[in-house]
C-alpha cells in the first residue's frame, strides 16, 4: 500500500498513515522539497495532551537527557550558532554515530530547560532525536519524568472495509483520526 496523507492548509497539519512500504517523514519531506518545487518547509511532531500537559505543570526540574543521532545534512537546520549543533558537527568530524547530552542540577532555569526540551521536540526530525527526557517536580510536589520522545501524537484505530483495503478507506481513517484531534492540532499554527 501507497503512503496516504492529509495535509489541512489551516492548521498546516500534515497526518500519515503509517503501512508496510510507505515512507518516513524524512523521505516525504525529500519528496516535496524536490519535486513539489516547495521551499521552507520544516516538518514537526506535534506531543500529546499528556507530554504537553506535563512540561506545563514542572515547576522544578533537575534533569535533560537527550541523545542526537548523527546528522548528515546540519545546513538543512535554520541556526547553526546553537551550540548542540556545534557538538553535532564535531560528532560527525569525529564520525561518531550519536551524541547524548545530560544536563543536571539539584534545580535547574525551570523555563530554560522546558524551552530547551521545546526546541529538540521540535527539531527531533532534524537532529535525528532519539532519546528526550526531562525530570523534576510538579505542581502536586510530585517527581515527573517526562519522555518526550515517547509521547507523540498517534492514532490507533480501524480501518472499515469491505473485502480489500482500497486508498479511500485509507484516506476515511485520515479524516477520522485527525477529526479526533483537530481541536488540539490546530493549537499549533
Amino acid at each position: 500500500m501507497d503512503t496516504q496523507f492529509l495535509y489541512d492548509p489551516n492548521t498546516h497539519v500534515c497526518i500519515f498513515a503509517r503501512t508496510l512500504g510507505g515512507i518516513n517523514k524524512a523521505l516525504f519531506k525529500t519528496f516535496l522539497l524536490r519535486f513539489c518545487d516547495v521551499r521552507g518547509l520544516e516538518i514537526a511532531i506535534i506531543p500529546d495532551e499528556v507530554a504537553i500537559n506535563k512540561l506545563d505543570e514542572m515547576k522544578k526540574t533537575s534533569l535533560l537527557t537527550y541523545t542526537v543521532a548523527k546528522v548528515n545534512n546540519l545546513s538543512d537546520i535554520a541556526n547553526e550558532d546553537r551550540d548542540e549543533l556545534k557538538d553535532l558537527k564535531y560528532a560527525n568530524d569525529l564520525n561518531a554515530n550519536q551524541m547524548t547530552m545530560i544536563l543536571k542540577a539539584d534545580s535547574m532555569n525551570v523555563k530554560g530547560v522546558i524551552k530547551k526540551a521545546r526546541m529538540l521536540f521540535d527539531h527531533s526530525e532534524d537532529l535525528g532525536i532519539k532519546k528526550l527526557e526531562l525530570e523534576g517536580i510538579n505542581n502536586d510536589g510530585v517527581f515527573e519524568p517526562v519522555d518526550l520522545v515517547q509521547h507523540k501524537l498517534v492514532y490507533h484505530g480501524k480501518v472499515e472495509y469491505d473485502n480489500i483495503i482500497t486508498i479511500r478507506n485509507m484516506f476515511n481513517f485520515l479524516k477520522v483520526a485527525y477529526h479526533e484531534f483537530y481541536d488540539f492540532c490546530k493549537q499549533f499554527r
